[in-house]
């Protein structure tokens, strides 16, 4: 089965489960809908009912304070009236209730119909009675058997509608407590039911990404790991999926790298066997032609053969350091580590630039306690210190001072400096010091050659002893460059 892609893989994993969750809501939301539509129908049809049975209790009281006469015959219609704006009122609210029924509607018209006539009754009922006396009139009270009469139909049939409203209603309003229960329990189930599909779907995506990506991003791991050890054993990767494309990419620039380090692996044999040994032969027939005939030689032939033999010594310096750095790079630089005195350290160094400095006219001064030791690879400490000190003669101005200082430095480390009184290095071009092949622009009367890999092997040679190196200007507007070493050198210092 052919791997997702990435971009496949995304969509599922951030669009399933957003799916899911749009339906979850979306449920949710038409549940409590069908529930909150349930609970307005319940009470709708509980206010309808109550409004019924308030209607029937109206009735009820105005014919009772019709019918009922008080202090020997006298009545009192105030209370009546107010009983009869009531009824007025629930005859709106009531149609207002079922207006969206149309059987509830005809039952509720056909009572405000009749409500209207009983009502119409009791104001030509009222009319007859005496303010004054508080009594109905004598002639009224003849005929107030005839008004009960027609009271009495209209509160019959007025009964006979209120009931049937109240048995139309009576069941909405009790159906809705079952419903919400099993409402909510289905609720409940259903939510149980989206929370088991939601763990389900992120254990298969996750179980899908895990072998399509992290598995395949573990074996594009392993095969960087190869590269970075200069193994030449890749994992392939199948598919045509982001990863399996950028393991195609690496494996090719994997394969580039091998050609040019068997090309790289070429050029030192090269070097080493090809051209050094016939340099060194040169040299040698040289040098021996100097010191056995340099007597008998012309004048102008012994200084072109010493020109030669003194550029075929740079030659031969240039290989070993393309070598060494080889070596350095590669971490196969072989280090030994002793105790040494950092007075014997400068005064090696100093020794073998002394000749360079006299020609300038370049006192050079030391500071450096006598008992200040420290554990590191003499040999590469005091090239280091003569590349520093060659450069510092170089740059420095005839007749000036370059002083070498060592001591410990706030954590303890042994700190090494040169300072001159030359041009001093510009702010923007310090960061390009320690580069390979990094060579700063020189005013042309103080311009030397070089090929900007002096300071690049310092700083190899200070980092493979665990220490650092850097510059400062100095207080003379001169140029200080500094290292370190640690007190105790890393295990791993026996090899870069």
């Amino acid at each position: 089965m052919k791997p997702t892609k990435l971009r496949h893989q995304i969509l599922l994993l951030l669009g399933v489960p957003l799916l899911i969750q749009l339906l979850t809501i979306s449920f949710l939301l038409f549940s409590f809908a069908k529930i909150d539509e349930a609970a307005r129908r319940e009470a709708k049809a509980k206010r309808v009912v109550s409004v019924c049975q308030e209607s029937i209790g109206l009735f009820g009281s105005i014919i009772f304070q019709i019918a009922t006469p008080t202090y020997f015959g006298e009545k009192d219609p105030a209370r009546a009236k107010l009983l009869v704006k009531s009824l007025l009122r629930k005859t709106s609210e009531l149609q207002s209730l079922v207006k969206d029924n149309p059987e509830a509607l005809t039952l509720t018209h056909r009572f405000a119909r009749d409500a209207k006539g009983f009502i119409e009754s009791f104001d030509e009922l009222i009319r007859s009675f005496d303010a004054e006396t508080g009594r109905l009139l004598f002639s009224e009270v003849l005929t107030t058997g005839e008004f009960m009469e027609q009271f009495k139909v209209i509160w019959e049939r007025v009964q006979q509608d209120l009931n049937e409203l109240i048995a139309m209603y009576a069941p909405i309003a009790d159906e809705f407590q079952p419903q919400g229960v099993k409402a909510r329990e289905n609720l409940r189930l259903v939510i149980i039911m989206i929370l088991a599909i939601n763990i389900l779907t992120v254990m298969i995506l996750a179980a899908n990404v895990n072998r399509n990506t992290l598995q395949r991003l573990q074996i594009l791991m392993s095969n960087l790991q190869s590269f970075s050890r200069a193994r030449k054993e890749y994992i392939d990767l199948k598919g045509t999926d982001e990863i399996s494309t950028l393991n195609q990419a690496f494996k090719q620039v994997a394969d580039e790298r091998n050609k040019l380090d068997e090309i790289r692996k070429s050029l030192q044999a090269m070097i080493s066997h090809d051209i050094r040994s016939p340099l060194s032969a040169v040299t040698l027939s040289l040098e021996f032609i100097l010191d056995s005939f340099q007597e008998t030689l012309v004048p102008t032939v012994s200084n072109r053969l010493t020109r030669s033999l003194s550029e075929l010594k740079r030659l031969s310096r240039l290989v070993r350091t393309l070598l060494d750095i080889e070596k350095m790079e590669t971490g196969h630089l072989d280090l030994s580590i002793n105790d040494h005195y950092c007075v014997d350290l400068i005064d090696q160094s100093t020794s073998a630039v002394l000749s360079l400095a006299e020609r300038k006219e370049i006192a050079l001064e030391t500071l450096v306690p006598e008992s200040l030791a420290l554990d590191c690879d003499g040999d590469r400490t005091i090239q280091v210190l003569v590349n520093l000190l060659s450069n510092a003669i170089k740059f420095a101005p005839r007749e000036s001072t370059i002083i070498v200082s060592c001591d410990k430095s706030k954590d303890n480390a042994t700190r090494f400096e040169v300072i001159d009184q030359g041009p001093g290095i510009p702010d923007d071009k310090v960061d390009k010091l320690f580069g390979k092949f990094s060579q700063l622009d020189q005013p042309e009367e103080i311009k030397v050659a070089g090929s900007g890999l002096g300071l690049f092997i310092c700083k190899l040679l200070i980092e493979a002893q665990g220490g650092r190196i850097g510059y400062r200007p100095s207080r003379s507007n001169g140029a200080c460059f500094w290292f370190e070493l640690p007190e105790e050198p890393p295990s791993t210092t026996s090899r870069v």
